[in-house]
């Protein structure tokens, strides 16, 4: 039997609770929106108000290790959708994710608002137009997270980093932090139950997730690489760190 019915009262108590943090987060925008009040600062605030609430709704916990990142470009490896929302839950910056992301249900409209940077992977000439957009955050000194593996993982394996997402830390002369993601929930069985990957689909894999008794993030972060690094250099530097991160958080 499919786990969402094997819990069908907390799914349905869930989902409304959903609906609930749609129509309070939906509220808070337009709030900001009606004031002329719609700047990366301000998003980025309800970007992160928004992302604790929604953990609050997934039972979703987040623990932090090492120092929280203050600007520059923070890479992290990439689990699923959910990342988005432990991360902006702990600090507020902005992402860049898929295109494909923009038409997702409810998530593509909130994401919209966020402020995300989108990139069409499909397009080798998308590349140039994020690179200018990353740039132009970091040079105000605003925190912008990428994912440079360029796909998500069940967690088993942090794949090789791509050196483009790089280009804009090494271009502005930002610092690079080192980020690492792992979840854990009750069942013992993240890579299926909580990461977003190879031909899983949304709908389905959300409504499995509200089912979920609780989730735990566990995000690390290594020191920040300092400028002056070329962006090949900057994507070996920064995967090594977090191979690193990988290896002591399964030892």
């Amino acid at each position: 039997m499919a786990p969402m019915f094997l819990h069908p009262v907390r799914l349905i108590t869930r989902l409304l609770a959903f609906g609930c943090f749609v129509l309070r987060a939906s509220c808070s925008y337009l709030k900001l929106w009606i004031q002329g009040a719609v700047t990366p600062e301000n998003r980025q605030l309800w970007m992160q108000r928004s992302a604790q609430q929604l953990c609050q709704v997934l039972h979703l916990r987040t623990k932090v290790h090492g120092e929280l990142p203050t600007n520059g470009l923070v890479a992290c490896n990439h689990l699923g959708y959910l990342d988005i929302v432990a991360l902006a839950s702990v600090i507020p910056g902005i992402f860049v994710s898929k295109s494909d992301v923009r038409y997702w249900p409810i998530i593509g409209f909130l994401s919209s608002w966020a402020g995300t940077i989108y990139v069409n992977r499909r397009k080798k000439s998308d590349v140039a137009r994020v690179s200018k957009e990353i740039a132009a955050h970091l040079e105000k000194a605003r925190r912008v997270i990428v994912f440079p593996e360029g796909t998500s993982t069940n967690g088993s394996q942090v794949l090789p980093f791509h050196s483009s997402l790089f280009s804009p830390a090494a271009a502005t002369k930002q610092a690079t932090t080192p980020c690492y993601l792992s979840y854990s929930e009750p069942g013992n069985q993240p890579g299926q139950t909580v990461c977003y990957w190879g031909d899983m689909l949304f709908l389905t894999h959300f409504l499995k997730l509200l089912t979920l008794d609780s989730i735990e993030a566990k995000i690390s972060f290594a020191p920040p690489i300092p400028p002056g690094n070329s962006r090949k250099d900057l994507a070996n530097l920064c995967f090594r760190e977090v191979m690193k991160l990988s290896n002591h958080n399964k030892s």
